[in-house]
């Protein structure tokens, strides 16, 4: 029976590896699945993970505003649809439905269960050819 793994060590590697468990677990020498249930008896530990992973988002943002500032479309668009939301940045998706033909959809009540199911047939033989 191995001994258990000093809570120091498991602090360390952690931070090492910005809170990614499997890399952390390598560096350990256990499973990442042994360190998940050790994380999860720690609150401890658990705050160390996500201030870790605060810290690699701080960084993926600086690199994102340093694209933005290069002018990278990509990155301003990114930008724009997520952050800049509030400003009225999204993208609006808008469907009409219509009935056949175009015309408006006909709402069809009190179908009994088999008349229901003829139906779906019927739809779904037409989106197969």
């Amino acid at each position: 029976m191995t001994s258990p793994i000093p809570q120091d060590a498991i602090e360390k590697a952690i931070k090492k590896n910005k809170g990614n468990l499997k890399t952390a677990a390598e560096v350990l020498g256990c499973t990442r699945q042994a360190l998940h249930l050790r994380v999860k008896k720690s609150k401890k530990l658990q705050q160390i993970i996500h201030d870790e992973r605060q810290g690699v988002i701080d960084v993926a943002e600086s690199a994102l505003y340093n694209r933005v500032l290069d002018g990278d479309m990509r990155a301003i668009e990114f930008t724009l649809r997520t952050i800049g939301k509030d400003r009225g940045y999204v993208e609006k998706r808008q469907e009409e439905i219509t009935g056949k033909d175009g015309g408006p959809v006909a709402v069809v009540r009190d179908m009994t269960d088999e008349e229901i199911e003829n139906r779906a047939r019927e739809i779904l033989d037409k989106r197969s050819i």
